[in-house]
C-alpha cells in the first residue's frame, strides 16, 4: 500500500484494486468451501477479470488522490469480508479454528468499515495524523487473519488424519473379523483359535478345565458327489447350526477344517458333554435348496483338559478318538 501511495500511477492503482479483489474472491470461496457448499470454478471467475479491470480503471481515473481510492476500496473490502464471514456463520458444528477465523475476519471487516468515515474526515474536513499508520495496522490484522488460516488448515489436516486412522482401524477390524470368522458357517476359524491362544483368550496351560470335542461330518464326500457341492455347503451349515443348538452361549465353536469342527466347552465334565451331544446319534436333517431333505451323520471325539493335561494335548486326543469313532461307525455300517 505504501508503494501505491508513493507512486500513484493509474496502472499501479488498477493493479492494487484488482489484486485485492482477487484475494477477496478467493477468501470468499475458501469460507464457502468450509461450509460444504459448491464454489465457482476458477475458469468462470476469469471471465470477470476484464470487468474488474474496467471498474478499477474508472475508480482510478475518477479519484483525485489515493485516499479517495482507498475510501472506495475500504468499502468494498469491508463488504466482501463481511460476505465471507457470513458464509462461516452457516457452518454447522463449527470447530475452534472456524470460530477463531470468524473473530479475525470480524476484526478486519470492522477496521476497514471504520476507515471509510475516518478517511472521509481526513480528506475533506481535517487531517487525522494517526491514519498514516493505517498500512501498519492492515499488516498486523492481515498477519492475524493469516495465522488463523494456518491454524484452521492444521486443524482440518488433523481431523482428516484422524478420519484416515479411523477408516484404517475399521478396515483392520473387518479384516480381522473375516480372518477369525468362517464365512460359510459363521463359526470361529482355525486362525481365530491360534489368535486367541496368543492373546491369552484361551488358556492352554492347564489353568482352565473343561472338554474339547472334535467333530467330523461322515458323509460329506457322498453328499458332494451325489447332490453337488452346494448341498455339501448346506450340510456344513446345518451341522454348525445343530452344534450351536446344544452348546452354551459362552462355549467356543471353530471350523477346524473342511468337514471338521472343534468345540471347547469349559467348566463341564466329559459325561455332561457326551450327554449333550448324544442327540447326534441320529442323523442331522439337511434341507437342500430344491426342497429335498437328507440326513447327515457326524462322529465326535472327546477329551478333557485342565487337571488331565493341556488343551493342545486334549485336542490331539479328541482328534484321535474322533477318527476311532468314525471307523467304528463305518464298520457297523458295512456289517
Amino acid at each position: 500500500m505504501r508503494l501505491f501511495i508513493d507512486f500513484p500511477t493509474t496502472s499501479a492503482t488498477i493493479a492494487y484494486l484488482v489484486l485485492q479483489w482477487a484475494a477477496l474472491f478467493l477468501l470468499w470461496c475458501g469460507c464457502r468451501e468450509l461450509t460444504g457448499r459448491p464454489t465457482p470454478r476458477l475458469r468462470s471467475a476469469l471471465y470477470a477479470v476484464p470487468a474488474a479491470i474496467g471498474i478499477a480503471f474508472i475508480i482510478a481515473r475518477s479519484a483525485t488522490s489515493f485516499n479517495e481510492v482507498f475510501i472506495v476500496q475500504a468499502t468494498i473490502v469491508c463488504l466482501c469480508i463481511s460476505a465471507a464471514m457470513a458464509q462461516l456463520w452457516k457452518t454447522v458444528g463449527a470447530t475452534r479454528g472456524v470460530s477463531i477465523l470468524r473473530v479475525s475476519l470480524a476484526i478486519q471487516a470492522t477496521m476497514y468499515g471504520a476507515y471509510v468515515p475516518l478517511f472521509l474526515i481526513h480528506t475533506r474536513v481535517t487531517p487525522i495524523p494517526f491514519l498514516s499508520y493505517s498500512s501498519f495496522a492492515d499488516l498486523l490484522v492481515s498477519v492475524y487473519v493469516g495465522c488463523t488460516m494456518v491454524l484452521l488448515i492444521a486443524e482440518m489436516e488433523n481431523r482428516r488424519s484422524k478420519d484416515i486412522v479411523s477408516e484404517l482401524e475399521q478396515a483392520r477390524s473387518l479384516v480381522e473379523q473375516r480372518l477369525h470368522t468362517d464365512a460359510l458357517t459363521e463359526a470361529f476359524s482355525r486362525h481365530a483359535f491360534h489368535w486367541m491362544k496368543q492373546g491369552d483368550e484361551i488358556a492352554t496351560d492347564g489353568t482352565l478345565s473343561g472338554v474339547v470335542v472334535m467333530i467330523d461330518i461322515d458323509e460329506l464326500k457322498y453328499i458332494n458327489d451325489t447332490f453337488g457341492h452346494d448341498a455339501g455347503d448346506t450340510a456344513i451349515r446345518a451341522v454348525a447350526n445343530a452344534l450351536r443348538g446344544v452348546i452354551r452361549g459362552d462355549d467356543l465353536l471353530f471350523r477346524w477344517g473342511g468337514d471338521e469342527f472343534l468345540a471347547i466347552l469349559p467348566n463341564l465334565p466329559e459325561p455332561v458333554v457326551i450327554q449333550r451331544l448324544s442327540v447326534f446319534e441320529q442323523p442331522i436333517p439337511v434341507r437342500l435348496v430344491d426342497g429335498r431333505q437328507i440326513g447327515c451323520r457326524i462322529s465326535c471325539g472327546y477329551a478333557e483338559f485342565g487337571a488331565h493335561g493341556t488343551m493342545d494335548h486334549a485336542i490331539l486326543m479328541a482328534d484321535q478318538r474322533m477318527y476311532e469313532s468314525r471307523s467304528i461307525a463305518r464298520d457297523d455300517t458295512l456289517n
